[in-house]
């Protein structure tokens, strides 16, 4: 093969260019060599020698325990904080473990507030009496943690029964699905309440004795009748077929009877732990 040199055009070997008809007799000859590839550097391989071998590092197991209790006190706090803004909203089954915590946590204040208002009318009876009677009357007569625990046991027997028939109703002439999702809603409500609670336990605490005492007579009555009365109208009123208000009046009778059968059966014991008489003892000195 030759190439113009006019035209460079590469051609086989002739007298004339092919493209631009010049002479090709001066043109040379071009030899096409191929192109070595380079020679790539040889790297050796590795040896045992040089080779290190990276230790791993030992990281700390997490406690499941203190990670699990985190993140649900985390998640109760944001559903505890909700339950403020919008109690009604957040009756879905998936609360239902906070709810029963709820309250749980309203039975212990509504059990404990009134053994320390007791301790508190005893306390002060007693220093009465016993100044009135130039120190005849001795003791104190306080109660302590097994009355608490027997007031505990009968005021949450009689709630627990008040809303299982309250749950009953709101399934049978209400909307609700099933029990887990009633008590979800309760709980909601009660956590309004569980606030109320804590600044009369405070009060309490701080000696306002009467207005503690005249805040948690209302608060105990919201808890225990009209929150079980609303949470049952709260079903009652989606029902397509069934009237709200007969199912609420059938559910007021219902209620009342259970409350004068309940406590005509338990309220000698219940104000024989509560230490009642010796009030009445102490007033007649």
């Amino acid at each position: 093969m030759i190439t113009c040199t006019k035209c460079g055009l590469e051609q086989p070997a002739s007298n004339f260019c092919g493209g631009c008809g010049a002479p090709l007799a001066q043109a040379k000859e071009v030899k096409k060599e191929p192109v070595q590839p380079e020679a790539q550097p040889v790297t050796p391989p590795p040896t045992t020698e040089n080779v290190h071998h990276a230790q791993p590092k030992q990281s700390k197991k997490p406690n499941i325990t203190m990670e699990s209790l985190k993140q649900h006190s985390g998640n109760y706090w944001h559903y505890f904080v909700e339950t403020l803004k919008h109690p009604s909203k957040m009756g879905d089954i998936r609360y239902f473990n906070f709810g029963l915590i709820s309250t749980i946590i309203s039975l212990i204040l509504y059990a404990l507030i009134p053994v320390i208002f007791a301790n508190k009318m005893i306390n002060s009876l007693y220093g009465f009496a016993n100044a009135f009677s130039n120190g005849a009357v001795s003791g104190s007569g306080l109660l302590g943690i097994g009355t608490f625990i027997r007031v505990f046991l009968y005021l949450g027997i009689f709630y627990v029964l008040l809303i299982a028939i309250i749950l009953l109703l709101s399934r049978k002439l209400g909307t609700m699905e099933n029990m887990k999702q009633g008590i979800a809603q309760l709980g909601a409500f009660n956590n309004v309440l569980n606030v109320a609670f804590l600044v009369t336990l405070v009060l309490l605490l701080l000696n306002s004795v009467a207005f503690a005492f005249l805040l948690y007579a209302l608060i105990a009555l919201v808890f225990v009748y009209l929150v079980p009365l609303f949470l049952a109208s709260h079903y009652f009123m989606k029902h397509p077929t069934k009237d709200a208000f007969i199912s609420f009046l059938i559910t007021i009778i219902t209620t009342l009877v259970y409350v004068v059968i309940y406590y005509s059966i338990f309220f000698d014991k219940i104000s024989n732990d509560m230490n009642l008489s010796s009030f009445f003892d102490l007033m007649n000195l």
